[in-house]
């Protein structure tokens, strides 16, 4: 009975400690420091229990039986901020760096896009929209990035209704990319404020849903899937993203 009481004040200064100072390891996704004007950057040298997050969600979503066909991959938030850029760029960086074959990484997000600062292109900038815009043809989009066997394809100039490209051009995008590519992941916007992901939704093989700790709420997240489900789309799994941890090892082992 001592022990566990021992235990039990020991998670709770562990867990006033957490309130001021986040555990676990650093957030792979760093941003620019406050009043500077340098470009938000993530680091891809992952701590290895994040890494291990990862290499499992790999497996969950790829390496299982009858996965064969799971080629396109959306990944898409309930709210802003949800960490769905950071999910897909890591993702896609395990799956590069697994020599499973190319990936590219398409910047779906065509509201608050950022692929095109975490990897700047070489040259005129080239994106998505210009598909649209200046029908312009899928190998001049593609980027490289500094990670073998990954490439980009940045979201491009803004337009005045950027859902009118998934219901024109998207399914020939994919089409074209899948010959060249082993899988595609697709940074989306999030799914409640706009109708770009619903438009997207059923011309993918499956959709990865974001939902972050602490700050989601269930009955938007539940929103979410459904409004995908709805338009067609197949909801196949979830990253619970941001989970902190408040109770210590030496209380785990005695519950």
């Amino acid at each position: 009975m001592s022990r566990t009481y021992d235990a039990l004040q020991k998670a709770e200064a562990e867990r006033a400690r957490s309130q001021r100072t986040p555990l676990g390891p650093p957030d792979p996704f760093i941003t620019p420091r406050a009043g500077t004007h340098a470009a938000p950057r993530i680091n891809l040298d992952l701590d290895a229990s994040i890494e291990e997050e990862y290499q499992k969600l790999r497996s969950n979503l790829f390496a299982r039986p009858g996965k064969e066909g799971l080629r396109t991959l959306m990944i898409a938030g309930a709210n802003h901020g949800e960490g769905v850029t950071t999910t897909c760029v890591i993702l896609a960086s395990v799956l590069a760096r697994a020599g499973l074959g190319e990936i590219v990484l398409v910047d779906a997000n065509l509201r608050t896009p950022a692929l095109h600062e975490l990897f700047p292109p070489t040259g005129v900038i080239k994106g998505l929209t210009d598909l649209l815009a200046n029908g312009t043809c899928a190998k001049d989009l593609i980027q490289p990035t500094p990670v073998p066997n990954l490439s980009v394809i940045a979201a491009g100039r803004s337009l005045r209704s950027p859902s009118q490209l998934y219901q024109e051009r998207i399914g020939e995008l994919l089409a074209e990319l899948q010959k060249q590519f082993r899988y595609i992941l697709l940074d989306c916007p999030p799914v409640p404020d706009y109708s770009d992901s619903t438009f997207l939704a059923p011309k993918v093989d499956g959709i990865l849903l974001v939902i972050r700790a602490e700050q989601t709420k269930i009955e938007v997240a539940v929103k979410a899937k459904r409004q995908l489900e709805w338009a067609g789309g197949q909801v196949i799994g979830a990253v619970f993203n941001s989970k902190r941890t408040y109770i210590p090892l030496v209380l785990e082992r005695l519950l």
